[in-house]
């Protein structure tokens, strides 16, 4: 699910949030099956940050925009994977990037002495080309253009086409099953037709916890963690 409608529950879903939501699957499927540089206490730490998030929080759009506890090389012998996992984290980033009043005023003014230099004035090629280095470094820039792009899907299988290309992906690399610090909390738990949980009035979230919804009855089942993702595609 994307940071967005974690944070606004009544959102309405967008082609940016399943965008978005190719990014968590990369990294789950990823997380839980590639070996890691990483140990057991901290590959389970950025799991749980990145997918037991509370509704209405905003701790993962936070987390997607500083990518805290996602280390520069942490797949095994698979550098592009790593490549693949920070471009598209920093991708679906603009679209919670914070800009803030001044920078975007200080950001326009620039812009348009930039456009009028090229368009009207003689200018030392080295200094345009600096002003215009600046410029697309600013946190204002990357956002706009991040924003243009964000719900293409041109835009995100080209950076999954990119990476693929790359040289350095691992030759007969199957899936192993990675430890995590409570196992127990992600293994898979079998559920009956009879406990349907849209017919119970609960709903499941990424991470796999039960959520009641704001019309269920006030009486009824523990609303416990009972599955995660792996389950979840068990009960298709």
């Amino acid at each position: 699910m994307s940071a967005y409608l974690v944070e606004h529950k009544y959102a309405i879903h967008s082609v940016k949030d399943d965008l978005e939501s190719s990014f968590y699957v990369v990294l789950w499927t990823t997380l839980k099956y590639k070996e890691t540089y990483m140990d057991i206490v901290r590959r389970t730490s950025l799991i749980t940050q990145v997918f037991e998030t509370n509704p209405g929080s905003s701790s993962k759009a936070d987390w997607l925009i500083g990518r805290s506890n996602l280390p520069n090389l942490m797949y095994v012998d698979c550098k592009p994977l790593d490549s693949l996992v920070h471009a598209l984290a920093e991708f679906f980033s603009h679209r919670y990037t914070r800009v803030t009043e001044h920078q975007q005023t200080v950001y326009n003014k620039f812009r348009l002495a930039h456009e009028k230099a090229t368009r009207n004035v003689p200018v030392v090629q080295d200094l345009l080309a600096a002003s215009y280095a600046l410029m697309t470094d600013s946190p204002v820039y990357q956002k706009e253009i991040g924003m243009k792009v964000l719900g293409s899907h041109d835009a995100v299988i080209g950076i999954f086409n990119d990476h693929l290309d790359l040289s350095g992906w691992p030759v007969a690399d199957s899936a192993v099953l990675q430890k995590l610090k409570s196992e127990e909390k992600y293994e898979p738990v079998l559920v009956t037709k009879s406990q349907s949980l849209f017919a119970s009035g609960v709903e499941i979230t990424v991470s796999g916890k039960r959520r009641r919804l704001d019309n269920a009855d006030d009486d009824g089942d523990d609303l416990s963690s009972i599955a995660d993702l792996d389950a979840l595609t068990s009960l298709t």
